[in-house]
């Protein structure tokens, strides 16, 4: 019982971090003027990304984040 507790303990913590780190991109995303580059790493290096392909990843991560808490 109290391992279980615990382990609940983790998951809502780590998905708490998650929406807070999400949250802070969003943030980020709105002071972009449209013809500014956004990356995304993969492996060791970055590869430039679509900023609204980016944008739409993490609002929906936001979503689903929020979703599970």
């Amino acid at each position: 019982m109290l391992l279980e507790l615990s382990n609940l303990i983790e998951s809502r913590q780590r998905l708490e971090a998650q929406h807070n780190e999400n949250t802070s991109v969003s943030r980020e995303f709105k002071k972009l003027s449209p013809n500014d580059k956004v990356y995304k790493l993969v492996g060791p290096g970055l590869l430039i990304q679509d900023q609204a392909e980016a944008r739409t990843n993490v609002d929906k991560r936001l979503e689903f984040i929020s979703t599970d808490l």
